[in-house]
């Protein structure tokens, strides 16, 4: 391992132990298997490895903002170097168990972290990868005036040191350089000072839906929506099914009441949810205005009382968890509280969910929190300091405190097993189970005219694993693999 690249703090446990310790992800992907020649992306679980993930402190000029994740290969974690213009890339798992590559190190050549996507980013910048897995976008709207150019990088090659920056696209106007960026269903949202910025990733179209915009507006999805914050800090909803403004309830034109009462500023705010889970709408420092866009004086708001907000409006995003749980902090402050706010009881966190600390020695002066992506009790960080830190929500001894460092794990996903005759017809019937349980494989054989069934196979043309009706077959660790089958053709 190149360790003149990065300081590293570790603590290490036996294979055993780190085995014994899975978590299942509350949003675990559904992983299919098929029986077929579609192309897609192999995922192997990662070896064993007696190695857990601590926290990474990265050379000068490396400082990132946010942390996003991979959408189907669990290996990496991404972030970018706000304010400067390099793709960052660690390893989140270690994908080589005993081999030179550890959890936490780089991707690109050398174990270095960062890939120079040719222009600077914002302050709340981040990488976003589409579903396919194949390309991350990465808004570059650096300086007061922010700037229009999405980087795309192609990030297919399963070896991150061939991966290419190609032609920068663009959104029809320049973002806010204070505002941040978010990936729903492969189109990119972002804000302008003259609106909600949409770029499609599939269409590779761009558009506007024109608003004045508050220069320090955060943009999100919650309940099916798209939502920021006006200049008049009015809260402001875009309907993605149609891309029109909201104008359900009390919404004119996409703008609801606003979002700081009678005082007329904010310091922060987040998502709301109700008891049940279910989006409510958006609590700020002052006032709480619910999924219609009217005032709503029986949200409890997590935001009162509340520690001082710190940087929030420069460099701060709250982000509600699975478990309906909201961390707060003071972004980029020395020192930084951190607390917790439990939608399901409407109240601070109980000490079995989340306990307080009230040090940011740890984890440095972190801008976020952000949830993993597989492993639903870890949360990171990403520290101004250039600290890349994983931390178990329910650790006792405090949140992002040492010895509360998160256990990251491959998380065995649930498999569904099909069949493709591959030009036949009479296929078996699908088959589910989690990854690394036993499943028969059907006896029933497909038909085809002029042809007779010989096998299922791992590979298209017959050279990988042979299954035959009424084997078993252990569903593995991994997204997707390719089975086809395997006919003889019929001589007289």
């Amino acid at each position: 391992m190149m360790s003149y690249f990065m300081t590293r703090l570790r603590r290490f446990n036996p294979p055993s132990a780190k085995g014994s310790r899975r978590r299942r992800s509350g949003r675990a992907l559904l992983a299919t298997l098929l029986f077929g020649l579609v192309g897609a992306l192999m995922l192997s679980a990662p070896p064993a490895s007696a190695e857990v993930f601590d926290r990474v402190t990265f050379p000068s000029g490396a400082d990132g903002w946010d942390i996003t994740f991979h959408p189907t290969n669990q290996n990496y974690a991404f972030f970018v170097h706000h304010r400067g213009r390099t793709l960052g890339c660690l390893y989140r798992l270690d994908p080589d168990g005993n081999g030179p590559i550890e959890q936490g190190d780089g991707c690109f050549n050398n174990g270095a972290y960062t890939l120079d996507i040719g222009g600077n980013v914002g302050q709340k910048s981040s990488a976003w990868v589409t579903s396919d897995g194949n390309t991350a976008y990465i808004p570059m709207n650096f300086g007061n005036t922010g700037g229009s150019a999405i980087a795309k990088v192609d990030i297919s090659d399963p070896d991150p040191t061939q991966w290419t920056v190609g032609t920068a696209v663009n959104f029809t106007t320049n973002m806010n350089y204070y505002s941040n960026s978010i990936m729903v269903n492969d189109v990119l949202w972002a804000v302008s000072g003259s609106g909600i910025l949409k770029y499609d990733t599939t269409t590779q179209q761009a558009s506007t839906l024109a608003k004045t915009m508050y220069q320090y507006a955060n943009i999100y999805h919650a309940g099916g929506k798209i939502w920021s914050v006006a200049s008049n800090l009015s809260l402001v909803c875009v309907d993605p099914s149609n891309d029109q403004f909201c104008s359900n309830g009390s919404f004119t034109n996409g703008a609801g009441a606003s979002m700081a009462g009678t005082s007329g500023s904010i310091a922060h705010m987040a998502e709301y949810r109700n008891t049940d889970g279910s989006f409510g709408g958006f609590c700020s420092d002052q006032t709480c205005v619910n999924a219609d866009g009217a005032t709503d004086t029986n949200m409890v708001s997590p935001g009162n009382p509340a520690p001082n907000a710190g940087s929030f409006l420069a460099y701060g995003l709250f982000s509600v968890s699975d478990q309906h749980l909201l961390i707060r902090h003071q972004s980029l402050n020395t020192p930084q509280t951190y607390t917790c706010w439990d939608f399901t009881t409407q109240a601070a966190c109980a000490g079995s969910k989340f306990t307080q600390s009230t040090s940011n020695s740890f984890p440095g002066r972190a801008y976020n929190v952000v949830q993993d992506a597989w492993n639903s009790n870890c949360f990171w960080t990403n520290a101004d300091d250039r600290i890349i830190g994983a931390w178990d929500v329910d650790h006792t001894g405090g949140f992002a405190t040492s010895g509360g460092e998160c256990d990251l794990t491959f998380v065995a996903t649930t498999v569904t097993l099909t069949y493709d005759p591959q030009g036949g017809t009479g296929q078996p019937g699908n088959q589910t189970g989690n990854a690394s349980s036993n499943v028969t494989v059907s006896s029933t054989a497909p038909t085809r005219d002029g042809y007779t069934f010989v096998k299922w196979n791992t590979a298209a043309d017959g050279s990988g694993t042979d299954y035959a009706g009424g084997a078993t077959y252990t569903l593995p660790n991994q997204c997707i693999v390719h089975f086809c089958a395997w006919w003889r053709l019929n001589t007289f």
